[in-house]
């Protein structure tokens, strides 16, 4: 991965190229793989894909520097792809846990700050 890993996040997706020989006259290719999708099946619709890489509203995180920063603040609000079988849908890889709040506490505990009974 880069670094600042946001950037080679967000550069290395897949893209739509022109292939008039398909139905559509066009194709989506990667150029080398990710270690994340570009696009996903919500568990909470899993016949609608959306882009994984998105915004609270459901937009795409745009392509601009100022993207990549919003990526760092919001990493935390992309979902898990998951083997689940949500309602009405068979089983297969679907994203859950998306844009879910953060908690409510310290994610690590405090450290236990009392002294040891002394040694005799």
């Amino acid at each position: 991965m880069a670094l600042p890993w946001q950037a080679d996040f967000r550069l290395c997706t897949g893209e739509t190229v022109t292939d008039t020989s398909l139905p559509g006259s066009s194709r989506r290719v990667a150029w080398w793989p990710t270690n994340r999708p570009d696009e996903v099946f919500p568990e909470s619709t899993p016949n609608a894909r959306q882009p994984w890489a998105r915004l609270a509203n459901g937009d795409a995180f745009p392509d601009t520097q100022a993207s990549l920063k919003k990526m760092v603040d919001d990493w935390w609000t992309l979902g898990f792809v998951i083997e689940t079988t949500p309602a009405g849908a068979p089983t297969d890889f679907y994203e859950v846990e998306f844009n879910v709040a953060p908690p409510a506490g310290p994610l690590v505990a405090a450290a236990d700050r009392t002294e040891p009974d002394s040694v005799v």
